[in-house]
């Protein structure tokens, strides 16, 4: 589904345009613009050379970083509140024992754990963890807000030219004032092998990034492209990993994620429907240069394992949802050992029931709208809710307007495309997958837009009112 949600190379559709890669940055000095490389690229393009005492150093300067990253936040006057995301998973276990060492912030702090329809023994094992603490469950007051007319333009521009197409526009989001959330982002970055972990040990764990990408295909190919779609899609794909930092295409392939899927999966629309100010405290420089020593030396997730172990070990003991996080820990400890205290075989921590407490925090949030003024929220919703009654308009303006301009140069092409926006059916998902096929007509269009001016010098395109 990538090829749909977001672009996945340096080059987009319509040349010379292209993505800015994570490891570089835009200088401006005295008029004069270029592009260096950031810290992250020296990183990355070291030779990498794994020191027991070296990593052993970093993780000990890691953990430092990770606990002033959260104190920082907790301690910050602008917050009366704080929500931890906790799930049955590796990062917010990470950062849940991270919080664990700030007891004299304990009544600021409010658990967030929800029931997920994927993971279904996720909210059982997040209760588990938090059943050892007095943590409150999040129980916070909402308040409803309308989104004016410029921050949905913005919005839609932003991620369109950001070349993330997996964008719905909302007229009313919720907010929840004075208060901060913490979440366990940027552990898939700094903390453990990602796409590429359960790979590992596997027929896609090859020395070549064209066997690699070839294999990787044949595994997962199930496309509506056809045949040279699907060899198109896969040669920009493997020259793009090809130029990826790494020692392996794994490697490479977790590098790839972090150049051009983080940055969206862990932005602002991940919650878009609820605002507050948004902290990932295991976004570590050390952490990450640990990882990145000890990449093909430990395979698996033993940086993270280490990390939370260091922080609590206690919490360290207690079972993960996911039957490979367990297994990973279990043959880690056994193979390599685990940094911090000795893990505790012989005591079994018996957790509380927290169910109720948690229902009944969820049914005590209250919601509150701020949008006194009923006439003017009708109004305000059905001009802006125009986004959705006329998306097939939009769609055929943008084709007709593509095809026109010769980006698109065939008719049946055109056709086609309209033929699959047009037809597929009204259930969620397909209105999703419908959104994304508009989203990337809009930026198409957006690029063609920008690469015309540019003939004429550096114009600001201020698009008008929706």
């Amino acid at each position: 589904m990538q090829p749909f949600h977001q672009n996945f190379s340096e080059d987009m559709e319509v040349k010379p345009i292209r993505v800015l890669p994570v490891d570089k940055y835009v200088s401006v000095d005295n008029g004069i613009i270029s592009i260096k490389n950031t810290k992250l690229h020296t990183e990355l393009n070291i030779q990498k050379n794994y020191c027991p005492h070296k990593y052993e150093e970093l993780m000990s300067l890691a953990y430092l970083e990770i606990l002033s990253n959260v104190k920082s936040i907790l301690q910050h006057a602008s917050f009366d509140n704080i929500i931890v995301d906790l799930s049955g998973g590796m990062d917010s276990r990470l950062v849940f024992c991270a919080i664990t060492h700030f007891p004299e912030f304990a009544d600021k702090i409010s658990i967030n754990s929800q029931y997920s329809e994927i993971d279904f023994d996720d909210l059982a094992v997040a209760q588990e963890v938090s059943s050892f603490y007095s943590y409150k469950f999040d129980s916070l007051p909402r308040e409803k807000f309308l989104l004016e007319g410029s921050n949905l333009v913005d919005s839609n521009w932003s991620y369109n030219l950001g070349v993330s197409y997996s964008y719905s526009p909302i007229v009313q989001g919720m907010r929840i004032p004075k208060t901060a959330r913490i979440n366990g982002f940027y552990g898939e970055i700094c903390a453990r092998p990602y796409y590429a972990r359960r790979m590992m040990g596997t027929v896609l764990d090859t020395s070549s990034v064209e066997e690699f990408c070839d294999r990787y295909f044949r595994q997962h190919q199930k496309s509506a492209f056809g045949p040279s779609g699907l060899d198109t899609l896969k040669q920009i794909f493997q020259n793009e990993l090809s130029i990826m930092p790494g020692d392996s295409p794994l490697e490479k392939l977790d590098n790839h994620y972090m150049f051009y899927r983080n940055g969206l999966h862990c932005s602002d629309r991940f919650r878009s429907n609820v605002s507050c100010p948004e902290f990932g405290p295991i976004q570590s420089k050390f952490l990450h240069q640990a990882k990145n020593m000890s990449y093909q030396n430990f395979r698996g997730a033993k940086v993270q394992l280490d990390m939370i172990n260091m922080l609590n070990p206690a919490i360290a003991s207690l079972r993960f949802e996911n039957a490979y996080d367990n297994k990973d820990k279990i043959a880690i400890r056994e193979k390599f050992g685990i940094m911090g205290e000795a893990w505790a075989h012989d005591i079994k921590l018996t957790p509380q029931d927290v169910s109720a407490k948690w229902q009944a925090a969820k049914d005590n949030i209250k919601v509150t709208d701020t949008t006194v003024d009923e006439v003017k929220m009708a109004k305000h919703a059905e001009k802006y809710r125009s986004f959705e009654r006329d998306h097939f308009e939009m769609a055929l303006y943008f084709l007709k307007n593509l095809y026109d301009e010769g980006l698109i140069s065939s008719e049946e092409t055109a056709k086609s495309i309209w033929n699959i926006f047009y037809n597929i059916e009204a259930k969620s998902i397909s209105r999703s997958i419908r959104w994304n096929i508009l989203n990337r007509l809009a930026s198409l269009h957006m690029q063609m837009q920008l690469v015309k001016n540019s003939s004429e010098g550096v114009k600001k395109l201020a698009p008008s009112d929706p």
